[in-house]
């Protein structure tokens, strides 16, 4: 999707939506320029060889040019891959991934204004709300969540690490900065996402830095610190509608859809 009116504080304007049509299971990468999305595409493979023991049996897309890279088209060769596009013109081709993109834009959009969050944090909101769908969806008919049958587990994901998004957190502040002995051990912050065996905040005094903690007390019902960066920032997420805000009318979304069964 792209390219967004508002970039992310890191200069973010894409983002790349990989969805799994046996699990439904997505991912979602932040780009800064298409040309970013073919090493988007091979390192996600790489992790999907790690994670279930092989590289996708198919990669299904549209004929965008990020998709079609001789680079791209060599590494789907080198590892057994049978890439395909869609027809032109024909996006009923791609309606997996054409679904999965409005679920997340719809998802985002309400992240953010349920949080009171600006609009430049759509970059965390979205990779976000794809760590919780992939640990919650069902799909119709089904009994198991999308990251369950990915992975072949017979028990759902834990869900105890998951707090609503953009809540006040108190993040513990490091020893060697605390220099005399009555100085704050803790920090108000936002929380805005998940991190392997952590989580990601931004401290309203300098939004241009994510900071990453597992030493944290969340106050799930006080939206405070996110009122405060809004504020400061004099913008809010309730003002544009989706088509305009994640850029439907200016520019192609970017998807694609891989079969791994």
């Amino acid at each position: 999707m792209g390219p967004i009116p508002t970039p992310t504080p890191s200069g973010v304007v894409y983002s790349m939506t990989i969805v799994d049509e046996y699990s439904r299971a997505c991912w979602t990468e932040l780009l800064k320029s298409k040309d970013e999305a073919a090493g988007e595409i091979q390192e996600w493979a790489l992790r999907m060889k790690n994670m279930i023991g092989r590289t996708p049996v198919t990669f299904h897309s549209d004929r965008g040019g990020e998709f079609m890279s001789d680079a791209l088209q060599s590494f789907w060769k080198q590892h057994g891959t049978h890439a395909n596009q869609s027809l032109p013109y024909t996006p009923q081709h791609n309606g997996i991934a054409e679904r999965m993109n409005r679920t997340l834009v719809e998802g985002t959009r309400t992240t953010l204004i349920a949080a009171g969050a600006p609009k430049y944090l759509w970059g965390e909101a979205i990779l976000a709300f794809t760590h919780v769908y992939n640990r919650t969806h069902v799909s119709d008919g089904d009994d198991q969540t999308a990251l369950q049958k990915l992975l072949g587990k017979p028990v759902a994901p834990n869900i105890k690490h998951l707090h609503p998004w953009g809540c006040h957190a108190l993040v513990r502040v490091m020893p060697q900065q605390v220099t005399h002995k009555y100085d704050p051990v803790s920090t108000r912050m936002a929380f805005i996402g998940y991190a392997v065996g952590g989580f990601r905040f931004i401290d309203p005094n300098r939004i241009d830095k994510v900071i990453l903690s597992r030493n944290v007390t969340f106050d799930e019902r006080n939206f405070s610190v996110m009122k405060q960066i809004c504020d400061n920032e004099g913008e809010g997420a309730d003002d544009d509608t989706d088509d305009a805000y994640f850029g439907r009318d200016r520019a192609r979304s970017e998807k694609c859809e891989v079969e791994t069964e």
